[in-house]
């Protein structure tokens, strides 16, 4: 789904209440919006195509993308996004440069695997990472390794949260790491690569250190 903030709804995280305006465009299998039938405050009845994601963004203070990513692909990095036909369409550097005012001054949390990633395969991971910094975004949150779906959603809640009060992402990333570290471990699917029981045992601990926020 993508995330932009036009419909006012109740938002509560951890024990404060907050008043946003939200968009929300979501598709799954072949449907989208409305098709979906599902009952979601801000939801806009089309597809959650890179061309939605750009014009929604420009309305936004904060983006979210929680989305499939790919690295390494012989097309180049990308977050795969869906087009009104149920294909995969892909948020690429091409259609990132072609309209870099969208993202200007927005804060964006990728919550996506592999292309969100800041360390693997840097000169590619670049590509994309480095065009949306160019666009100058007020920040860019992402993870540097495959983290729990659990620990992404967690991080995304305490940056969003920081973000309402007025504080940095920074500061959200540190209440995360604090709450992460004292929370234990989470046996949810990862973001990224299949994790063995070792592996994710391991991953737990990592996984609040994770998260980079990055600046133009």
């Amino acid at each position: 789904p993508v995330v932009a903030p036009a419909t006012v709804r109740t938002l509560r995280i951890s024990d404060a209440v907050y008043t946003v305006s939200t968009r929300i465009a979501i598709g799954r299998g072949t449907r989208w919006g409305r098709a979906l039938e599902q009952s979601c405050a801000g939801l806009v009845d089309r597809p959650p195509s890179p061309e939605t994601l750009l014009d929604l963004a420009e309305e936004a203070d904060v983006v979210i993308l929680l989305a499939h990513g790919r690295a390494i692909d012989a097309t180049g990095p990308a977050i795969e996004l869906m087009n009104d036909r149920g294909e995969v369409a892909p948020l690429d550097v091409r259609t990132i440069a072609a309209r870099p005012r969208s993202f200007a001054g927005r804060h964006l949390v990728l919550l996506s695997c592999e292309a969100g990633f800041v360390q693997a395969t840097p000169h590619r991971l670049g590509l994309l990472l480095g065009e949306l910094l160019a666009c100058r975004p007020a920040s860019v949150t992402a993870a540097s390794w495959p983290v729990p779906v659990e620990s992404a959603l967690s991080v995304c809640r305490f940056v969003v949260h920081a973000l309402l009060q007025g504080r940095e992402p920074e500061e959200g990333l540190r209440d995360a790491i604090e709450q992460q570290i004292a929370g234990g471990s989470s046996d949810g699917p990862s973001l990224g690569r299949r994790l063995t029981p070792a592996d994710r045992q391991t991953m737990q601990v990592a996984a609040a250190r994770a998260w980079v926020t990055w600046r133009p």
